[in-house]
């Protein structure tokens, strides 16, 4: 019994784990008396068998991004069936013929950029899964058969729809692996907002290789809703009724029972927790190794968002070893993250050396290292959100994708990798290995259908076949080269290579001259346009002008890559014919702003291949390390994109001796001064994570400083100020009166605001109106509408600063055109004409649609007007009152008493105005419009345009009086020092 009792403690916990216990008890106990729904009545029951009754078909449940693409073919039919004039799109589809459906993906093909088969087939698809969800039943298998048949014989050749796979399916190994792990941490340039993105692209790069995993398994692959209702009103009901008596019978059980309502209606569920990897996924465990008994750091991930998970899940775990060459190792990566994140349960935790110091205690095999329970639900590849990691939410696919795509290109690669490229070489590596049945586990398929062998079997036959038939020796090395992406790879090309020679003769494209002299006889030689009558034209132009040349710039930099790589071996020939000696290729020197970063590079791209266990234990220490404070450290590539100006040199005194012990520490310059440059900011300086250069980088100027300080710094410091603005008022304050930086103030920063939302706007509504150019009125009226609604801004129509499309040119020549422009004619004169007659049965209701718009614009201009008329003199009296207050605090202090004010507006009276320091004194020269001033009178200058500018004094005129020509005459110039 006593021996019994012994092992019981020896089995127990530290002294405090008991109430942690009960606690959690407690919580667990609370979720279990959670109240399941009440069961229905007798009553109820009745009426949902009723209900039940008359339903005729029960929807299949499909996944989120089902419902997605569902509703994206969804919007296509709907714009069908009102441009073609077809009917109602819901009686259309019901009643649906098979010639209908022919012409709709006719259509489809004509209208969207549909480039192979592929895509074509899968809207069919789709379209099959929205009759079945509208009608309740599933589409004719023979006109299914019909219509791709007629896709293949008619579309097909019509459109020159590519086929798939025609461009071959990439395959990754370990050399392709080590290419762009070592350029991600060596050699890239690209600029990240924080450097915890570059470690984890490292570790998604690794783990894509070692599971084969879908990306959305790892980051966010969810896309967003539409939030026109179109999945409320497909997918709100579970069920499809009969036609007849359907609404009589719903709300005869509204007023029933609602419980019965919500069983046949659409839930919402929630999982809890972001649909990626999290650290619950994740266990990292301390394992006794079975042959040294030493402790070894192992992991192990579950994979449980896989595809078709919400229907059938299948998780699948995979264990992790350390591995010998450290740039190839994941664990290190986690662990790093993890510590980062200061995720681990055990307070101790909190360096590499602290976990791979530890043991594994008593008779088990391994030490688990737990998280935090905070930190379970938290997704381990996180988004970067401005300068601050989310807590949250987790890294968009988007932003792997981009990230992969143009680190490969930059590294020397012909084409861009994509995800699925880490997935078909992991399919491949295991491929003959493992077990056909292994295989399929770890990529999640069904051996039933023999998935890999029809998309991910690597189009290369990775056998030596003729030498086999031969029956010579093999070449396995060369085929195993032959079999991956790195054959083709040129380390001298990047993703941009095009040569300035090529940029300089690049011919202009007319449609954008034409664009650009439209533009330009439109601002008619000005250079601000705000307020002008073209300037929603002219900022529409220049939208389309910006996009057009991105778009030149883009397939340009394709096209001469695609250049490149074709022509490159015949050059290399036709040089080695012509005699020429061969460039010899040297290694990029890694160049490297952050410290840690140039460290960690160094470790890992050039690990030594005879390092010993404890050697190579040590340097897993260090960087793990340095990976945790690469994590904080932040590099945007200002200092790249500039050179950076020489911190000033004080100047050393002719009598302080050289060999002074104090001399070199006062002589040091201080990066930091407490003055700072006008055009350096006041929150970069101050932040840590930046290297020295990029904190007291300057700005081209302030206002350039001042619009980067508003849109990187200004939003985070009012979304996080505890006392609004009485905080970010303080901040200013202190920059000005401390380090001599003057920001915006809060009324600058709104107007600017303002201005930036009212371009938006505008950008919408040209947006719009061009929307009904291509749409018509009919569908595109609805469409602005849910647009305006959603944002909360008035529709252009009743704005008034969008007009319909009337080129009388182009209307007469499209008949599509001029049939849009009568309907809307006559949908308009049909609503002003029920609108008159509300009102009244005179004349005046009889005018034609181009007076209305007339009379409306000089009623808006004449509102104008008046506003700014009022705001004159407003003006007006501000500024005499300002006069008036320093006219009498000018008498307070006795300096003169002013008999003459003098008001100007900087531009009309004051022509020229130039001030000179003298002592105590102001020599201010002015050229004026002929003013009734005697020389000896006391005068207050004020200037309406330039606020600061006050001079009082007594006027002296010490030069001769020239006269100059004016718009009005002669304007006399005379120079007075007051």
């Amino acid at each position: 019994m006593a021996g019994s009792t012994g092992c019981r403690l020896r089995a127990n916990g530290p002294p405090n784990h008991h109430a942690k216990f009960l606690k959690r008890f407690a919580a667990k106990e609370a979720q279990r008396r959670v109240p399941k729904p009440a069961p229905l009545s007798a009553e109820e029951h009745a009426a949902n068998r009723k209900r039940l009754s008359k339903v005729r078909f029960v929807k299949p449940k499909y996944s989120e991004e089902t419902m997605i693409n569902v509703t994206g073919i969804f919007k296509k039919w709907k714009r069908y069936c009102d441009e073609n004039k077809v009917g109602d799109w819901e009686q259309t589809i019901r009643c649906l013929r098979r010639e209908t459906t022919m012409d709709f993906f006719l259509f489809v093909c004509g209208n969207y950029n549909v480039k192979s088969w592929g895509t074509s087939e899968e809207y069919m698809r789709q379209f099959q899964q929205l009759y079945t969800t509208v009608t309740g039943q599933y589409m004719n298998r023979n006109d299914s058969k019909e219509v791709y048949k007629y896709h293949h014989n008619v579309l097909v050749p019509r459109f020159g729809l590519r086929a798939p796979n025609i461009d071959g399916k990439a395959v990754l190994n370990v050399d392709s692996l080590r290419v762009i792990l070592t350029f991600n941490i060596a050699y890239d340039t690209g600029a990240f907002d924080l450097e915890r993105h570059r470690i984890q692209l490292a570790g998604c790069y690794q783990i894509l290789c070692y599971t084969g995993a879908r990306p959305a398994e790892l980051v966010d692959g969810e896309r967003k809703k539409p939030k026109d209702g179109s999945i409320e009103k497909l997918f709100g009901q579970k069920v499809v009724q009969q036609a007849e008596g359907a609404s009589d019978a719903a709300d005869a059980l509204d007023e029933e029972s609602q419980k019965v309502e919500e069983l046949l209606s659409m839930e919402t569920t929630k999982r809890g927790r972001p649909k990626a990897l999290c650290y619950e996924d994740i266990l990292m465990m301390l394992v006794r190794h079975p042959v040294t008994g030493l402790p070894v750091l192992a992991m192990a991930i579950k994979f449980i968002h896989h595809k078709g998970a919400d229907k059938k899940p299948r998780p699948t775990i995979f264990f992790f070893t350390p591995s010998k060459k450290l740039i190839f190792c994941p664990i290190t990566v986690i662990l790093a993250l993890a510590l980062h994140d200061r995720a681990f349960d055990a307070p101790s935790l909190t360096n590499a050396s602290r976990v791979f110091e530890s043991q594994v205690w008593g008779p088990t095999q391994c030490t688990q290292l737990r998280w935090k329970e905070e930190m379970l639900k938290m997704p381990v590849f996180r988004r970067v959100r401005g300068c601050e990691l989310s807590t949250n939410e987790a890294m968009l696919y988007s932003k792997l994708n981009y990230d992969m795509g143009r680190q490969s290109l930059d590294s020397g690669h012909e084409k861009a990798w994509t995800p699925r490229f880490a997935r078909r070489g992991a399919a491949n590596a295991a491929d003959g290995d493992a077990p056909d049945s292994v295989r399929d586990q770890m990529m999640r398929h069904d051996p039933r259908f023999s998935t890999f062998f029809s998309a991910y079997l690597n189009e290369i036959a990775r056998f030596d076949l003729q030498n086999a038939f031969l029956e010579e020796e093999k070449q396995d090395q060369l085929f195993r080269m032959f079999a991956h992406v790195s054959l083709t790879r040129d380390p001298r090309a990047t993703r941009d290579m095009v040569p300035d020679e090529v940029w300089a003769q690049v011919p202009p494209d007319p449609d954008i001259m034409e664009l650009e002299e439209e533009r330009a006889r439109l601002k008619q030689g000005r250079y601000r346009i705000a307020g002008s009558e073209n300037e929603e034209k002219i900022r529409e132009l220049t939208d389309k002008i910006r996009t057009k040349k991105a778009e030149r710039e883009k397939r340009i930099v394709k096209d001469y890559r695609e250049y490149y790589f074709y022509h490159r071996p015949t050059w290399d020939i036709e040089a080695q014919a012509r005699g020429e000696v061969e460039e010899q290729y040297e290694e990029p020197v890694i160049d490297l702003v952050v410290p840690e970063r140039a460290r960690l590079a160094e470790i890992l791209c050039f690990q030594p291949k005879d390092l010993t266990e404890e050697q190579i234990s040590c340097i897993r220490t260090e960087a793990v390390d340095l990976m945790v404070a690469l994590c904080d450290k932040r590099n945007t590539g200002k200092v790249r994109q500039t050179r950076p100006r020489a911190p000033p040199q004080p100047q050393v005194q002719q009598f302080i001796k050289e060999e002074s012990p104090g001399f070199g520490a006062w002589y040091e310059p201080d990066l930091f001064p407490l003055l700072m440059d006008a055009s350096q900011c006041p929150d970069c300086i101050g932040d840590e994570r930046l290297t020295a250069a990029e904190r007291t980088f300057q700005w081209c100027r302030p206002t350039i400083r001042n619009d980067h300080f508003d849109d990187q710094h200004l939003t985070d410091r009012e979304a996080t100020a505890e006392r609004g603005e009485a905080l970010v008022y303080h901040f200013r304050n202190h920059v000005w009166s401390v380090h001599k930086v003057l920001l915006r103030t809060s009324e600058q920063v709104n107007r600017r605001r303002l201005r930036q939302e009212q371009r938006r706007q505008m950008i919408r509504g040209a947006k719009a109106q061009r929307q009904q150019r291509v749409l018509g009125p009919a569908s595109a009226r609805a469409k602005i509408e849910k647009v305006c609604e959603r944002y909360g801004i008035p529709t252009p129509w009743k704005a008034g600063w969008v007009c319909y499309y009337n080129d009388p040119a182009k209307v007469e020549k499209d008949p599509t055109r001029r049939r849009a422009m009568k309907d809307a004619q006559a949908d308009e004169l049909a609503v002003l004409s029920r609108s008159d007659r509300r009102r009244s049965s005179s004349a005046h209701s009889r005018r034609s649609i181009s007076d209305v718009g007339r009379d409306q614009q000089v009623q808006d201009l004449e509102s104008k007007v008046h506003d700014l008329t009022d705001t004159v003199s407003s003006l007006n009296k501000t500024v005499s009152m300002l006069a008036d207050m320093f006219k009498e605090l000018i008498q307070d202090f006795g300096i003169c008493s002013c008999t003459k004010i003098i008001q100007g507006d900087g531009v009309s009276s004051f022509l020229c105005c130039n001030v000179i320091v003298k002592e105590s004194s102001y020599q201010v020269t002015l050229t004026i419009l002929p003013l009734a001033l005697q020389v000896g009178e006391d005068v207050l200058l004020v200037s309406r345009a330039h606020s600061t500018f006050c001079c009082v004094g007594r006027l002296r005129r010490s030069c001769s009086t020239h006269a100059t020509n004016s718009v009005d005459g002669k304007t006399q110039s005379r120079r007075w020092i007051c």
